[in-house]
């Protein structure tokens, strides 16, 4: 890998689902996700599920984005924020039709002054409502949100399909942080690559503007000139010029005494200066 950080794409890092198949766990990203990345200028970097991979996840740098999506169910006992209710179970699975997962459509309702509203503005003035119709995935959902996060989406049912961190929003900045409940991506017209809303390719765009905004700031910060190398000839004729102004010095600050440096000395610093001044009119202009 290039140690040159302004040549390399910007990287989205993304773990891997795991599930079980023929007695052996297989580790894979929907080709979905993959594609929309790519179509917008980013390389996915997925990260496998395997023993041993946190000890190395300092290699899969630099990385620019972070893309978390699908996965198994989560363990209610664990405290993220999530929980799956026995008593809420009948609400959960209203929304979902096993049968037909990427068929199923609900509705949720769109909170105004969100980027989730921006992103589907245009087609939800035209039919004059609030909301729109998604798919049905999950089984799961969010009880509550952590201080930072502001609902963007609701079901009717009131389980939040969509937060996001309004203080860590900004794609031009390379800021983006929040969280849909549905997959805007498999949101497409039936045996058609035509999405629902025009909205549903803005969720990835808009993603992966931040991440390459952030891999610009990312360069400009860890940036470092690169010191000129010098060939031995090169190196001799800079003692040569050291030392012609140590005499220039000396005599600047005596104001007497002879010059043993030969002339000849003299026209090798000037050589030399000159040379240096092409090489860094060339470099400047091939970073340029």
């Amino acid at each position: 890998m290039s140690s040159n950080l302004s040549i390399i794409l910007p990287r989205v890092l993304i773990v891997s689902r795991r599930t079980l198949r023929k007695n052996k766990f297989v580790d894979f990203v929907g080709e979905y996700h993959l594609d929309l990345i790519v179509a917008y200028g980013a390389v996915p970097v997925i990260v496998p599920r395997v023993s041993g991979v946190r000890m190395l996840l300092d290699s899969f740098e630099p990385i620019h984005g972070v893309l978390l999506c699908e996965g198994e169910d989560i363990d209610p006992s664990w405290d993220i924020s999530k929980e799956l209710s026995k008593n809420c179970e009948s609400n959960y699975v209203m929304h979902i039709n096993y049968d037909d997962y990427d068929g199923h459509r609900h509705a949720i309702k769109i909170v105004k002054n969100t980027p989730l509203y921006d992103w589907f503005k245009d087609s939800l003035e035209n039919e004059g409502m609030d909301e729109i119709l998604v798919n049905s995935y999950h089984h799961q959902g969010v009880k509550g949100l952590a201080q930072r996060f502001v609902p963007m989406a609701f079901a009717n049912d009131g389980l939040i399909e969509g937060f996001y961190d309004p203080c860590a929003y900004n794609p031009d900045e390379g800021k983006f942080i929040m969280g849909l409940q549905f997959h805007p991506e498999r949101m497409r017209t039936p045996n058609s690559n035509d999405f629902d809303y025009p909205g549903c390719l803005f969720v990835y765009k808009e993603f992966v503007k931040s991440v390459i905004a952030y891999k610009k700031r990312l360069n400009i910060i860890t940036s470092v000139p690169k010191p000129m190398k010098l060939n031995k000839e090169m190196k001799n004729k800079r003692k040569i010029i050291m030392r012609s102004f140590s005499l220039a010095k000396n005599l600047y600050a005596t104001g007497r005494g002879k010059c043993s440096s030969k002339h000849s000395e003299f026209e090798i610093r000037a050589e030399f200066l000159e040379c240096a001044t092409r090489k860094s009119v060339k470099a400047n202009g091939s970073n340029s």
